[in-house]
Parts: structure tokens; sequence; C-alpha cells
């Protein structure tokens, strides 16, 4: 079977079974395998046995934290892409997500169909970077006034001007762009498994990159809440 017609295999990682349900279903239904885990060992184990490629990954698991699980497969030098799933919606952990390995966040609640094109989007973006001889696609450069960031070569250009930046940096910069002129809430660090609104913080990472969009609005909205009749196509082509 060609690589582009091989069907992606995603584990999905949450303590909470209606969550695993729902998401194995939606990712189901567009063409994927999926296989579950409740606990961050079970993760690992399943990360390093079968191979996905790509995990949906709770942050606030009964052992092992997502954000550990994620270190840990980065430091046996698993590459595999990882989608943060939680409710921590905290700038702080934004940032701690992307810095340690993940390639996208995605806060509960949650829509279906948001969650499918960011897999799909993930997804897409691996395949392109096993085979670097493809040209890029529209579809994997984002656009902000005069910045330019390309997804699938790891560019960022400011009115035609290379901007050098590290890893952590350019994911940050793909986050807020991908989510550009919404506002997102500022809480500060919360225990697990509570989601309290707390005083706002300085929130310098926020302003920072910010500032490198060109716009003082670095929040983003709530998602809505889980759908499960919304119609999207199927596959990930």
């Amino acid at each position: 079977m060609a690589e582009a017609d091989r069907i992606p295999r995603v584990l999905v990682v949450d303590d909470e079974p209606n969550i695993r349900e729902l998401v194995q279903v939606a990712l189901k239904f567009h063409g994927c395998t999926v296989s579950t885990a409740a606990n961050g060992s079970e993760a690992i184990r399943q990360a390093e046995t079968t191979t996905p490629d790509l995990i949906v990954l709770d942050v606030m698991l009964p052992d092992i934290d997502g954000f550990e699980v994620c270190r840990r497969l980065r430091a046996a030098g698993n590459e595999v892409p990882v989608i943060f799933l939680t409710a921590r919606d905290t700038s702080s952990d934004t940032v701690t997500g992307l810095a340690i390995g993940g390639d996208d966040y995605v806060t509960k609640p949650f829509s279906v169909e948001a969650l499918v094109a960011r897999v799909r989007a993930v997804l897409r973006r691996a395949s392109r970077a096993a085979q670097p001889g493809r040209y890029a696609d529209q579809d994997d450069i984002l656009r902000a006034g005069d910045l330019e960031l390309d997804e699938s070569r790891w560019t960022v250009h400011r009115a035609g001007t290379p901007v050098e930046l590290s890893k952590t940096e350019f994911q940050l910069l793909a986050y807020l762009m991908r989510h550009q002129g919404r506002v997102r809430r500022r809480l500060q660090p919360e225990a697990p498994r509570t989601c309290r609104r707390a005083p706002r913080s300085s929130g310098q990472a926020d302003l920072a990159a910010g500032a490198r969009l060109g716009t003082g609005r670095t929040e983003a909205r709530p998602a809505r809440a889980w759908r499960t009749g919304t119609r999207i196509r199927r596959g990930f082509a």
C-alpha cells in the first residue's frame, strides 16, 4: 500500500470513557484506525508497541499526566505527533505543552469537527515532513497581515523577510495564528481536575507572541461543546 493510501493510526488517551468513545467514533468515521488508553502508563506502552501516527493525549490523567507522558516519549526518541486535550485552559499550560514537543492543544469542551480538523492537519504535516521533496500545500500556510508561516516547510516570513524562530517559538506562533482574532481566557495554573477562574497573570509569553503578530489579542474564545451530528467529508486525503 502506498504511503498516501495508508490508514492513519491514532491513539486516544483519556481517563473519561465518554470522551474516549466520542473521539474514537469520530476518528473512525473519518478513516482512522483508533486504539485507546485510560492512563499514562498504558499510553506509553501502546506508543511503543503499536507505533501510532498521532496521539490525542489528555493532560489530566490519573497516574502520569499527559505532559510527563510526552516528555518520556521524546526522551526515548519517539517523535510521534501529539495533540493535547485538556480542560486546563491557561496560557502557561499551552506554552508548556508546545515547549515539550506537543503539536497542538485543544481545550475542553471541544467540538468534534474542530478536533478532527486538527488531527487531519497534524497528520498531513507529519506526512509531508517525511517527504521533504514535496511542495507545500496552501492549506499549510498561515497568514496574518504581512506575516506568513509555512507549517510544512517550518519557515516564517514577515513582509517577505525570513524570521528565525526556535521550535517552541514556531509552534507557539502557529498556535496563535490558527486562533487569531479570538479572545483567550487567562487562568492561573490550577490543581488537576479543577477549572476555577482565577485573577489574570502577567501573560508575558502571550504579549510577546502577540507583538510578533502585530496585535494585542492573543486569547481564544472557549471552544464549542461537543457535537456528534456534524457532517464532515470522510477521509484524510
